[in-house]
């Protein structure tokens, strides 16, 4: 899968209302763009708030009034309750991911785990799963790219149940392996890539009992 951008990343949470859902859970997180994101959006925290910009270097620019007003952004944060998790089987984007926690997050609870989600021992009922799978363009056969969709469909129901699953990607007959009816679905666009983002409510199967709670 291509990379997913921030902004977008953002806006498919914002769709999905993540910051109402009981925890978060990025089965394929890679880097961890959506988990960090989405402990953004549950700690009200504004983006770039401490960056530099350009309008800085503007003859009128006012330091005091960009100060007051970062402040108030900063006394509108709070502690998000929630667990999010990531999962990936790719162990050096999961050492990337903790790395930009450690650098940029060091206060948010995200737990990353490098292994495949298939062997992730979780529940997070009520929850919200996303995840950007692969698009089938490095994978191989299509027959292993609808696998992989199943099992992300399978997941989610095993997982979340009462809660939902949102899925974006440019692949649309790999979607409809997921075997699961979208509430809803959206075009968007991933850089130049036209994708689909799709929202689906999870009925599921329910908890299992050799799962732990997600924490």
């Amino acid at each position: 899968a291509a990379p997913i951008k921030e902004d977008l990343a953002a806006g498919i949470l914002l769709m999905g209302d993540a910051g109402k859902a009981e925890s978060l859970v990025d089965p394929m997180c890679g880097s961890g763009t959506f988990l960090f994101e989405g402990w953004m959006l549950r700690a009200r925290r504004a983006p770039n708030l401490n960056r530099s910009f350009a309008f800085q270097n503007w003859l009128d620019y006012d330091a005091e009034i960009h100060e007051r007003i970062r402040c108030e952004l900063r006394d509108a944060e709070i502690k998000p309750n929630g667990a999010i998790a990531g999962f990936d089987k790719d162990t050096a984007a999961v050492e990337q991911a903790k790395s930009i926690q450690e650098a940029h997050f060091s206060e948010a609870s995200i737990s990353f785990h490098a292994e495949p989600f298939q062997t992730a021992n979780i529940t997070a009922s009520g929850g919200l799963v996303v995840s950007n799978p692969p698009y089938g363009e490095r994978l191989g056969r299509d027959e292993d790219l609808g696998q992989l969709y199943r099992e992300l469909g399978e997941f989610a129901k095993g997982i979340a149940s009462g809660g939902q699953l949102l899925v974006f990607t440019t692949n649309r007959k790999a979607a409809r392996q997921i075997r699961m009816r979208a509430d809803r679905s959206w075009t968007l666009f991933n850089g130049a890539l036209e994708g689909v983002l799709y929202q689906y409510s999870i009925r599921g199967s329910g908890d299992h009992p050799d799962t732990s709670p997600l924490s």
